[in-house]
């Protein structure tokens, strides 16, 4: 078999953004304990490849990494930083290289740390990024069984369905629910499906041309000079800072965009003493009255907040036009 010919064949085991690495460092170095490496641990010839990123190199990280072939895997792992043992050598060998990336591979180093996680590689028959990812998150690693790791690194979308459960696991937070361990993949899929579908509910996607629409400005100005040490409270000027408002909270003020642009409604966002958004309507008299006020998931305020907030924005309002009643 030709050079060229053994290139071919160990290359198409690699994800399509690694060939090009993997083949020069083969070429330039074409030996037969290189041709082993690489074809009997594909995951660790890759780690030796971007050696630079898992250690300082003094030279060229690959002349650097060339004579480590040689070496036992349990000092080629020690030398990139990783244990140097004979399971972490076993657990890099079972670590599917069809499609991971450069990040998932520098992950599989912080997920030694974790005596647990390592039990679980350990049991594992193969080893996928989308695996890699939900074990280094502390939100995720806990709520996948072994079941659903074990599809998990066959699965073609690993990536995206380790994705799905970080997008879940926030989501279930925003709404206060207590996951429970996935079984299957497919569980994950429909959850993060029925958390998105709730979430939309609340903030639709944005688009582009809410860029070109433009607020009057505030009724209430804010200079910081005016706020006491514990209020901190700032008008929403734009639609993108409306959209990110109605993200970060988790609530429907996205929804009063045309109302805002046609100044018969304005937002403030209020970081002391205490998370929350305010929102003002302008009355049939032109009074301008506080109409929500809510923390996040739309949560009530405290009577102490709100009180507060709607004292300062009154003497502020006093000058310019009346501010009526707080309804709730």
């Amino acid at each position: 078999m030709t050079l060229l010919h053994k290139l071919e064949d160990i290359t198409a085991r690699y994800a399509e953004a690694h060939r090009w690495p993997v083949a020069g460092f083969i070429a330039m170095y074409p030996n037969a304990e290189v041709f082993e490496l690489f074809s009997s641990s594909p995951a660790l010839g890759l780690l030796l490849v971007y050696c630079g990123r898992f250690r300082k190199c003094v030279s060229d990280p690959w002349d650097e990494a060339h004579p480590m072939i040689i070496q036992p895997r349990s000092e080629i792992l020690g030398w990139l930083g990783l244990p140097p043992t004979n399971s972490a050598v076993r657990i890099v060998a079972k670590t599917d290289v069809s499609h991971i990336t450069l990040d998932s591979c520098l992950l599989l180093r912080k997920l030694f740390r974790h005596d647990e996680t390592v039990q679980r590689l350990k049991h594992l028959p193969s080893i996928s990024g989308g695996v890699i990812e939900t074990l280094a998150s502390e939100s995720t690693r806990d709520l996948v069984s072994f079941s659903c790791l074990e599809e998990l690194a066959y699965r073609d979308d690993d990536y995206e369905i380790a994705e799905d459960l970080r997008q879940a696991v926030q989501l279930a937070a925003l709404y206060d629910i207590t996951l429970k361990p996935f079984r299957d993949c497919d569980f994950v899929i429909a959850t993060a499906e029925t958390f998105k579908g709730l979430a939309s509910r609340y903030i639709p996607e944005w688009s582009p041309a809410c860029d070109q629409i433009t607020f009057p400005d505030p009724p209430i100005t804010i200079p910081i000079h005016t706020q006491p040490a514990n209020l901190s409270i700032e008008p929403i000027r734009s639609p993108r800072d409306l959209y990110e408002e109605a993200v970060s909270q988790n609530n429907c003020v996205f929804r009063y965009l045309k109302a805002i642009e046609a100044g018969k409604a304005v937002v403030y966002r209020v970081t002391k003493p205490e998370r929350g958004t305010v929102m003002l309507r302008r009355s049939d008299d032109n009074a301008w009255i506080i109409t929500e006020f809510r923390a996040a998931r739309n949560r009530p305020i405290r009577k102490e907040t709100l009180w507060a907030v709607g004292a300062y924005l009154t003497r502020r309002l006093e000058q310019t036009s009346p501010l009526a009643a707080i309804n709730r």
